[in-house]
């Protein structure tokens, strides 16, 4: 903690802007980068062999094995090379800047073959960092969209407490090659490292990249994200795979209107796949899908359904794949306090714009015990019980955080024609996402009454922020008193729920400085935390328990 804190820099301004400035910096810099900034048309490719040059490369194992071994060393090996043409990995972090400035002159970077960055100039390593530059100033502005986001959501104390390690300070180093010492850069250098892992896979795939970013000095948080296996598309457990090969009709199930292909044109959808009507075997009378020798059908379920290479669209101009050309923006993995990895924008999302699908190993229901991490599918009469289970391989879709007013809408999405249990799960923004906002889906949309699966969900109560926020520690304990009354039990509240919400309510609050940080949860007034109206409540609660 001590190592982390002395990492914190100094803002080049002692004085903390007023809040007022803040809308007006982040419209300013909205301007400055353009409606379309950081925004491209993608096509995730198809990669049916595996390169193995991919799978042997593990920069992060290199990283954590030889960071220990000393800068006597590196310099050794340095010496040996006799060379300073070193090739740069990455930018690690720069020094401290303002919101919409330009990339600083000093910078830490990770040379190759060295598992420990360093500190440089711009101007020493000039020939061979300019093509990082762009980048990486395009990173530092999306970053700026984040800090001013939340600037104006928390205001500037809390936020330059809880997130006061965005920079590093200069550090000369260790040994002739000057090699850090400070344990939060190294951190962020393994950050660095999972993050490029990623975007080897991402750029193979052909989809946009992706940035880490962890601002706050909580303890280190990247074990999670070293042992996730990162994957662009949802990969079949041997016992599934072998279920799916007796019952795949593709063949059988396309498009079958004279509209097929409509979809290439950049008008409304007649009778294709997404406009439903008889394409793909919809009943006009039940208005259900019924799928030919198979018998089951979609039950009046929500779906979606893209085109395949079965239809007569062509792929590049068809606009109904979305889930199938993948991810679209460039998106950020941030950790919050609390709540721990999150995922937000750093551009504009349109509304009913695709933002990103939630992928891992599609495994039957009955297989394992399920992780914390798996996503139920359509359960159809007949058919196999299927889940997508993130815990082990997974993408961004898998740190999408809960929300009772969410900003985005989880969709089923039919792409293989297998059936309707075995469909897509893909987020599609339900309102305009604006540079800096995080992301958010409701986990619960159908509701979710049993207080004990609540608290197991949320054991201090949800902390999305919101006003219509339903799972509030004294919404659970009014849940189970409701559910204990139309049982007919007179008994007391159960004991081992009343613990677990005295002791949930109890629980020490994170602190920054010599501020507790307020708990998410409580109502904001002006985009400040009520704590008067959160001492009301904790002393409400407490007469509650006495009762």
């Amino acid at each position: 903690a001590a190592a982390a804190a002395s990492a914190a820099p100094t803002r080049k301004s002692s004085a903390a802007p007023a809040k007022s400035s803040q809308k007006s910096d982040y419209n300013r810099l909205l301007g400055r980068v353009g409606p379309n900034w950081m925004k491209a048309k993608y096509r995730m490719r198809r990669v049916d062999d595996p390169d193995q040059s991919v799978i042997d490369f593990n920069i992060l194992h290199e990283i954590c094995s030889r960071e220990g071994e000393g800068h006597k060393k590196w310099d050794k090996q340095d010496q040996q090379a006799g060379t300073d043409d070193y090739k740069i990995d990455w930018i690690v972090a720069c020094a401290d800047r303002l919101p919409g400035e330009d990339v600083p002159n000093d910078l830490l970077m990770k040379h190759e073959f060295y598992p420990v960055p360093s500190w440089q100039t711009r101007a020493e390593l000039k020939k061979f960092v300019t093509k990082l530059i762009e980048p990486f100033h395009n990173r530092l502005f999306g970053e700026d969209f984040v800090e001013l986001w939340l600037r104006n959501e928390l205001g500037d104390t809390v936020y330059y407490r809880v997130y006061a390690h965005r920079y590093l300070s200069y550090e000369r180093g260790a040994g002739t090659g000057g090699y850090v010492t400070n344990k939060r850069s190294r951190y962020l250098n393994r950050l660095r490292a999972i993050e490029y892992q990623w975007n080897v896979i991402c750029d193979r795939y052909g989809l946009p990249r992706i940035w880490i970013c962890d601002w706050t000095g909580e303890e280190e948080d990247d074990e999670a994200l070293m042992t996730l296996e990162f994957i662009p598309h949802p990969i079949l457990s041997k016992a599934v795979a072998a279920q799916l090969r007796s019952m795949n009709q593709l063949g059988e199930i396309k498009c079958t209107t004279q509209h097929c292909g409509a979809c290439d044109a950049k008008k409304p959808l007649h009778g294709c796949c997404e406009a439903g009507a008889d394409a793909i075997g919809l009943d006009p009378a039940t208005r259900e899908y019924r799928w030919r020798k198979q018998g089951d059908t979609l039950l009046g379920m929500s779906l979606l359904v893209e085109c395949t290479d079965e239809c007569a669209c062509a792929p590049k101009r068809c606009n109904n794949r979305a889930t199938q050309w993948g991810r679209q923006h460039v998106l950020m993995l941030f950790r919050q306090p609390e709540v721990g990895w999150t995922v937000r924008a750093v551009s504009r999302i349109e509304r009913d714009t695709f933002i990103v699908e939630y992928v891992g190993e599609v495994k039957l229901a009955d297989s394992d015990q399920r992780s914390h991490y798996s996503y139920q599918l359509n359960e159809v009469p007949s058919r196999p019980s299927l889940v997508i289970d993130a815990e082990q391989k997974g993408n961004l879709g898998r740190f999408v955080s809960h929300s009772c007013v969410p900003n985005a809408t989880a969709f089923r999405v039919l792409v293989e024609r297998y059936g309707a249990f075995f469909h897509r799960v893909s987020f599609f923004a339900n309102r305009t996402i604006m540079p800096g906002e995080s992301i958010s889906i409701d986990y619960f949309p159908e509701g979710m009454t049993d207080p004990e699966q609540i608290l197991e969900m949320f054991p201090k109560g949800c902390r999305c922020g919101e006003a219509e926020c339903r799972f509030t520690l004294s919404q659970i304990k009014d849940a189970e008193e409701k559910k204990r009354r139309e049982s007919g039990d007179t008994v007391a509240r159960p004991r081992t729920l009343a613990v677990r919400l005295r002791s949930a309510n109890k629980m020490p609050q994170k602190t920054f400085g010599s501020k507790t940080l307020p708990r998410r949860g409580l109502e904001k007034q002006n985009g400040f935390y009520d704590e008067r109206r959160e001492e009301e409540e904790d002393e409400g609660e407490e007469e509650d328990e006495r009762e």
